[in-house]
Parts: structure tokens; sequence; C-alpha cells
């Protein structure tokens, strides 16, 4: 099963796990028809319309949450993606910003 991840600004095709900033809303869209689970989770607000394979999802808290797809009179699930929401995404350093000058022989 694959699932592919839209936001405003960016879409990422394939995924299994990933990290959103709260507030940001997204839409998943799998090629698999079935049910999007979470458990009630508070970290992840879904929206899918019944037999949809897409869903729109709103990062609403700050933590980790394990979503689940789910074919249809089955509780087996197809997918599971680790979404988690954090307050900020942080780039990795390109440089450790250490700069060094010719060596002098002692």
């Amino acid at each position: 099963m694959k699932v592919d991840v839209y936001f405003d600004c960016a879409a990422v095709f394939d995924v299994n796990e990933f990290q959103v900033v709260k507030g940001e809303a997204f839409t998943l869209i799998s090629d698999t028809p079935g049910t999007w689970f979470s458990d009630n989770d508070p970290i992840l607000a879904i929206t899918q319309v019944a037999g949809d394979m897409n869903a729109t999802i709103t990062a609403s808290e700050v933590g980790k949450s394990t979503l689940l797809s789910m074919p249809a009179g089955s509780f087996s699930n197809q997918k599971v993606l680790i979404i988690t929401v954090v307050d900020s995404i942080i780039q990795p350093a390109v440089t450790l910003g250490v700069t060094a000058e010719n060596p002098e022989p002692k």
C-alpha cells in the first residue's frame, strides 16, 4: 500500500513516518480503500468521507501518533504511519561553524 501526503506547499510520496508543525493541515491519499484510525488520539484531528481513500488531517497537539489504514470490514491494518507533531521543524546543521588557521609546529 502506498500513501502520499499533500501539504499546501509540498507533496511527499510513499511515506511511513514524518513530522509536521502543530496547526498544519494535510491530506493523506492512499491507493487502497480503507479507513484511517488513530483511536481518538488528541494529537491528530482526522476527517474522512465514508468510502473515500483520502483523509484530511490537522495536527492539533504536540506529540507522536500512530495512524492505521484499515480495510473495510477488517481489523487488520494495511499501512502504519507514525506522525510526530512538533512546535517547529529544525533543519540539520550544514557546518559546525568551526574555523581553524594554519597549524604552527611547536
